[in-house]
This record gives structure tokens, sequence and C-alpha cells, in this order.
């Protein structure tokens, strides 16, 4: 009953942060390159404030898997994101949103985020953004990291992906 009450919680505060915050005003992380191999990891993940790296799996025009890993980073936050996302493409070297084919509001799921460990979600995009065309995108989440009530951090990560003709 308490990991209940603990998750309803959270997925409160997670209400809350999306409520109040833009994205605008959020830390982007792991935002400015794809990383291409294993020691790229590494350093992504000593370098992150959260310890935290996505890339992206089984990419198709329809969807990815999206895998979180999550490093050996010393701190006490619990680290949640939700189904939320967002799809850019690059356009002559500019990062462009893409806009949805259907208007309709998020649920408001809390997927934690476990420490020393790697996560996997499939995301499927064609509901809300139809097939991509050939070209270089990017998908965006907000990651929360909840110390206590009213003391949390919302951050923005990426992954980088290629779709082909």
């Amino acid at each position: 009953m308490k990991k209940y009450i603990s998750l309803f919680f959270l997925l409160s505060i997670f209400l809350f942060v999306l409520a109040g915050c833009s994205s605008k005003d959020l830390p982007l992380l792991n935002n400015d390159k794809m990383l291409n191999n294993e020691q790229e990891e590494k350093e992504a993940l000593s370098n992150d404030i959260l310890g935290i790296s996505f890339a992206a799996e089984g990419v198709t025009k329809t969807g990815i898997k999206l895998v979180c890993i999550q490093g050996n980073k010393d701190f006490s936050e619990e680290l949640f994101t939700g189904s939320s996302f967002w799809l850019e493409k690059k356009e002559e070297n500019q990062w462009i949103s893409i806009e949805s084919i259907l208007d309709f509001a998020w649920t408001s799921e809390a997927w934690i985020i476990n420490k020393n460990s790697k996560t996997e979600w499939e995301i499927n995009w064609e509901w809300l953004y139809g097939e991509l065309t050939a070209g270089s995108y990017r998908l965006g989440k907000e990651v929360t990291a909840f110390r206590e009530t009213g003391d949390f951090d919302t951050y923005i990560y990426y992954v980088y992906f290629e779709i082909a003709d």
C-alpha cells in the first residue's frame, strides 16, 4: 500500500511540474551529440548530473525502443519520467518541432528509472506524428529528480536517430 501511495505522490508532483514549467526553462542534457560507441556512452554518463544516457534501438518510421541507462552516480533522488515525448527534425542545422496530427492530452504515468540499471520502453509515434520521412531526428523527454515534497528538479534529455529512405 505504501508503494501505491508513494507512486501516487510522485505522480502528483510530476503533474505539478508539467503544469508549472515550460520546456524552455529546463536544463538540457545529452543534447549535444549522438552516442556512437561504448566509450562515448561512458563519458556521457560520467559527465551527466543524473548519470543518465538515452539510446535508440530498432528505429522504424513509426517508433523506436528507447533505452535509458542510469550509471553509477551517487545521489539520493528518485528518478522518473512519463509517457510524454516530442519529436524534432533537423533542418538546415536547426531542430524544428514536428507538428502532431491530432489534438490530445498526455496521460500522467510516472515511469521509475531505477538506479544503476538499464530500462527500455517501446515508443510508437505513428498515432501522434504519422510515419516519419527520411532525415535526422531527436526525441525529447523530461526526467525528474525528486528529493522530497517541493524539492525536485526536471531536466530535458534527447535521443538522436536517423530515418532512411
